[in-house]
């Protein structure tokens, strides 16, 4: 079953490793939307450089975060242009206790972006239903980069939260 999720709320991962894609509606004047993964520490800060997973460092140094790409593609809940980041949950790191899930749109405001949608899947189950999906609505539309979601430890759970917070100063 698909969770709709509402911004702030979570649901529990039974999947040992999920793929995040974040797609959006492309046309005239849309930009081109980057999907971002920051590996944070048990003090919310990423540990290096090297826990910034992005289209200039598509893997993390472990093999469990990385990034799969842009995509066109077309029909069901994935219709729209994507970015895909996978993460081996089971194999990460335990001082890794959140894994944010970012879009960025090159210094552009994303009021421009239509239908911004995250879909988790589980990576293990091929193409099947998402496990969840989350609309992206910014708050004042002025924002260049949004932290969509995070995947998080809960003792030996891992969790998704819904969140939709917005920087006007892109990934700084």
């Amino acid at each position: 079953m698909t969770h709709a999720m509402l911004k702030g709320s979570n649901v529990p991962l039974e999947a040992t490793a999920v793929r995040a894609v974040l797609r959006w509606t492309p046309g005239q004047g849309v930009p081109d939307v980057d999907a971002s993964a920051l590996l944070l520490g048990a003090d919310g800060r990423v540990r290096s450089d090297e826990d910034f997973v992005f289209y200039n460092q598509p893997r993390h140094p472990s093999d469990k975060v990385w990034r799969l790409g842009k995509k066109r593609v077309t029909g069901g809940l994935s219709e729209g242009s994507t970015d895909t980041i996978q993460t081996d949950l089971a194999g990460l790191d335990p001082a890794v206790s959140r894994v944010l899930l970012v879009a960025s749109a090159d210094d552009t405001a994303f009021k421009h972006v239509r239908a911004l949608r995250i879909l988790l899947y589980d990576a293990g189950a091929g193409e099947a239903e998402p496990l969840a999906y989350f609309d992206i609505t910014p708050q004042t539309g002025d924002e260049t980069a949004l932290i969509c979601g995070e995947l998080y430890r809960r003792g030996d759970v891992w969790k998704f939260r819904a969140l939709g917070e917005g920087y006007l100063n892109g990934l700084e």
